[in-house]
């Protein structure tokens, strides 16, 4: 068994962890465009990296703004998840 299993979502975590702290290395380095590359590439990964995630996602100069789906949805579909889990189960 893996200790650490790799799946997409933690493959861009990972990315955007490592150029978000770039962007810091660059601020000391008063590195300006450098840093603000870094933090938009960041943001980025981490936007498309958790997708499944995101219901609304909405980008304008005064800011980010993104929503996350209902849990209620998610709740409601793992149920219906589990009944089709039960039949298979039932029927093997």
């Amino acid at each position: 068994m893996a200790i650490c299993e790799l799946n997409k979502e933690t493959v861009f975590s990972g990315i955007a962890l490592l150029l978000i702290g770039l962007s810091i290395y660059f601020g000391y380095l008063e590195k300006n465009m450098a840093m603000g590359a870094s933090i938009i590439s960041g943001l980025s990964f981490l936007c498309f990296g958790h997708l499944n995630r995101i219901s609304e996602f909405r980008a304008s100069a005064s800011g980010i703004e993104a929503k996350t789906h209902k849990l209620e949805d998610t709740v409601e579909h793992a149920k219906g998840v589990i009944e089709e889990l039960r039949k298979l189960a039932k029927a093997v």
